[in-house]
């Protein structure tokens, strides 16, 4: 598998949907919390599948989106202060139809070699429970406490990125 991804700075219909099958239609995400008005404030990270001859046209099938800090970090009603050095993931997905097959994975290093890229040194971000083992093996290290996010158990994970 080809392991590059593009790059985006605006949100797009194939970019919200696949956001929406994932948490919405699969996690039970209420709609009002996966559509936000501050979208332009990130960069979004996109896989596709290999196109074949029956494809008019790329499938996206995994995303990411990045956010550069600057310093403060919301998490579960709190304000904690961090580096100014720390870039988060957040919103990875990836179309059922193509997990456990590199994608997940694909989408992730092309988000750290962006924060790495932009001179950031430290990756966070907001890990399902359900999803801490694949963030782990990665390199990622939980801190904090548990907390409830759109009704699903999360902790906090960071990775050093030099």
């Amino acid at each position: 598998m080809n392991n590059e991804c593009a790059i985006f700075t605006k949100v797009d219909q194939a970019m919200m949907d696949l956001r929406c099958k994932v948490f919405v239609e699969e996690q039970g995400v209420p709609l009002a919390l996966e559509l936000e008005d501050d979208e332009s404030q990130f960069l979004h990270i996109c896989k596709y599948a290999p196109k074949d001859k029956a494809q008019s046209k790329s499938v996206l099938v995994a995303y990411a989106r990045v956010g550069f800090l600057g310093g403060v970090l919301h998490t579960d009603g709190s304000v904690q202060e961090i580096c100014q050095k720390t870039a988060h993931i957040g919103r990875v997905a990836v179309d059922n139809k193509w997990r456990g097959k590199g994608y997940g994975a694909s989408v992730m290093d092309g988000a750290e070699r962006l924060i790495a890229l932009a001179g950031y040194s430290i990756a966070d971000l907001s890990a399902q429970l359900t999803a801490k083992d694949f963030y782990e093996k990665r390199g990622y290290v939980a801190y904090g406490k548990e907390y409830v996010d759109a009704g699903m158990l999360h902790i906090r994970m960071k990775k050093d990125l030099h």
